[in-house]
């Protein structure tokens, strides 16, 4: 099982030890009683940020598993409010449909985060002062590019506030992987697994009976991907359509739910 590098600080004072930290790149933060324990890409990153407090804190390093994480996650984390946005884990949600954007100037907002390694669950003091600033702009049709995108928080609130599109960008797969899961979005593979368009070349300049070795460097099938199976490995539901019925069936029932989900279209 995946260990995270960590950090648990003891301190009253978690936005000075944020500040702190925030040049060694944490990744998260679980904000407890009497601690503070903030999460790193790497050990190197954890300690070095040990070593910048220890003159000051009593800072212990600790390594932590996927699933004590969720598991601590759930039992720590509350909403957090930033004027009219809040930002609240499933089992705090208010909302009985988190998916629905309102862009009235004095519409309360929630936005549901589901806890993971993705930054971005609003408790860091860097991602409310986001929240504080989108609000004081005027989004309406306008772009949004959010570099570092995490949980995808940011992103998601300037929809809620307006903006005509928002564009998310991260490399570390947590955090994709996390503001995949806190998105609604749908995906199409058209998997063609012939190039039927060469055969059809073929036919067009007279070669209409292609030898065993051509047609074989036409075949993608062999071995089959099943992007269905790879999908769901990953935790992302997933369904397979071999007919424009199917498909339309298939599309209605992805898009009246939260979550992303994959079609595999079979061409």
């Amino acid at each position: 099982m995946k260990q995270y590098p960590a950090i648990d600080v003891r301190t009253g004072t978690s936005d000075f030890i944020l500040a702190i930290v925030d040049d060694f790149g944490p990744t998260a933060v679980e904000e407890r009683d009497a601690t503070v324990r903030v999460f790193f890409s790497t050990a190197d990153d954890r300690d070095e940020a040990q070593r910048a407090l220890a003159p000051r804190f009593e800072v212990v390093a600790v390594d932590i598993s996927d699933e004590d994480w969720a598991r601590r996650s759930q039992d720590n984390l509350k909403p957090i409010t930033v004027g009219r946005i809040t930002v609240a884990p499933p089992w705090a949600s208010s909302v009985h449909d988190p998916s629905a954007i309102s862009h009235e100037p004095s519409a309360m907002v929630e936005i549901v985060i589901l806890p993971s390694m993705g930054f971005g669950t609003g408790h860091h003091v860097t991602t409310r002062l986001c929240l504080a600033a989108l609000q004081t702009i005027d989004l309406t049709d306008r772009v949004l590019l959010d570099v570092g995108t995490g949980s995808g928080v940011l992103a998601i609130a300037a929809a809620h506030l307006g903006a005509a599109q928002a564009l998310g960008i991260d490399y570390d797969p947590d955090a994709i992987r996390s503001a995949r899961e806190n998105l609604d979005l749908v995906t199409l593979i058209f998997f063609n697994r012939t190039y039927e368009i060469l055969k059809g070349e073929f036919q067009y300049v007279g070669a209409g009976h292609a030898g065993q070795k051509a047609l074989d460097m036409m075949e993608i099938g062999r071995p089959t991907l099943d992007w269905v199976g790879l999908s769901q490995a990953q935790g992302v539901s997933a369904s397979r359509a071999d007919s424009l019925d199917t498909l339309a069936d298939q599309l209605r029932s992805a898009l009246g739910r939260r979550g992303p989900h994959l079609i595999e279209v079979m061409v």
